[in-house]
């Protein structure tokens, strides 16, 4: 946002605030257009380049993360016959080893 608004303010030093704020936030979707003017401050061509990719690869996070979450819900729905223990002393780990009915899988975590 700061090298998009400092772009515009270049380029257009004339426009108000709000329509600077709005141009900038254009260029996250694509929708800013090519200004007329030639050479653009690298800060400008910056912000054009980086604000897409930005929301590019939010996108894809969000999405990747949605997936995983997915996937381990759905996992943790397939399981059936376990325990989970967390912070096993040597006293239960013994239990567990020799408890009937015998326990067929041990971790230890």
């Amino acid at each position: 946002m700061g090298l998009g608004l400092h772009g515009w303010h270049t380029l257009k030093p004339d426009y108000s605030w709000s329509t600077k704020v709005y141009a900038t936030i254009q260029l996250f979707t694509l929708e800013s257009g090519n200004p007329e003017e030639d050479p653009l401050p690298l800060t400008f061509e910056l912000a054009r380049y980086l604000a897409p990719l930005t929301t590019a690869s939010g996108i894809f996070l969000g999405m990747s993360q949605f997936i995983l979450l997915r996937t381990r819900q759905t996992k943790v729905r397939n399981l059936s016959d376990h325990f989970i223990i967390v912070g096993a002393t040597s006293v239960l780990w013994h239990w567990l080893q020799t408890s009937a009915p015998p326990v067929n899988r041990c971790w230890s975590c």
